[in-house]
């Protein structure tokens, strides 16, 4: 997948500013719909969006999915989502082969869709990352349950929560349904997982050693001045 990168991203996204100020979901969504077309000509049209959390809870960023307007697919005379287009690949490649683990190219229909992450922080540039495809944490969230059964052996694993952790991630907060076992963070790049306490404590440790850059900051809110000013203003950026 193709992906585009501001330079001046930090490594991770945990690291909180006490002067930063949270990105409501409709400029975010506005900032999407303007960035998208620059990298991907064509008519788009949304097909989802979902937010990113840290560790803490908080949103870290939002994820939007656009579909091409030449290749929407109608399911029963609507139009089919992002999760039914996975779970109609994973049934035509087969459950029961390797081919429908969450890394096979076909489960992300690069070919129809396209995902833009936009930060939730003014602190940070508006862009975070653009690529052909699905977003991987729509794509492999039933691996990641499948993954956390299988290292934890007990309880009844779902995921919780998509995260943000760094740029590049595939993270999952998951939870035991029957309440025995405590929350994980299940990373699917590394494939390993753990409990969420130790996760968080690892995130302080980072958050010590940050140090403020006040101008990078400045020119970050200058970047999203358009899209919160259309957000109050009702008008597009």
């Amino acid at each position: 997948m193709r992906i585009f990168i501001y330079s001046f991203l930090t490594a991770f996204l945990l690291v909180f500013n006490m002067c930063a100020e949270p990105v409501g979901q409709e400029a975010a969504a506005k900032a999407a719909a303007a960035r998208l077309p620059q990298f991907y000509p064509g008519e788009w049209h949304p097909a989802g969006d979902y937010p990113l959390y840290d560790l803490a809870g908080n949103i870290a960023a939002y994820t939007f999915m656009f579909e091409r307007a030449d290749q929407a697919g109608q399911k029963q005379g609507r139009r089919e989502t992002p999760a039914e287009f996975v779970a109609a690949r994973r049934s035509a490649l087969g459950e029961a082969t390797d081919k429908s683990v969450g890394n096979h190219p076909e489960l992300y229909g690069a070919e129809r869709f396209a995902t833009i992450v936009i930060s939730a922080d003014d602190t940070e540039p508006p862009l975070i990352r653009c690529f052909l495809g699905l977003p991987p944490q729509l794509v492999k969230e039933r691996d990641a349950e499948s993954l956390a059964s299988g290292q934890r052996g007990q309880g009844r694993w779902r995921v919780s929560r998509r995260l943000m952790l760094g740029m590049f991630d595939e993270a999952f907060e998951c939870e035991d349904e029957t309440g025995r076992e405590a929350p994980l963070v299940v990373e699917m790049r590394t494939g390993k997982s753990l409990p969420l306490a130790e996760a968080t404590e690892r995130v302080r440790a980072k958050r010590k050693k940050s140090v403020a850059d006040p101008e990078r900051e400045r020119l970050c809110r200058e970047a999203w001045a358009p899209f919160r000013s259309a957000n109050r203003k009702g008008v597009q950026p």
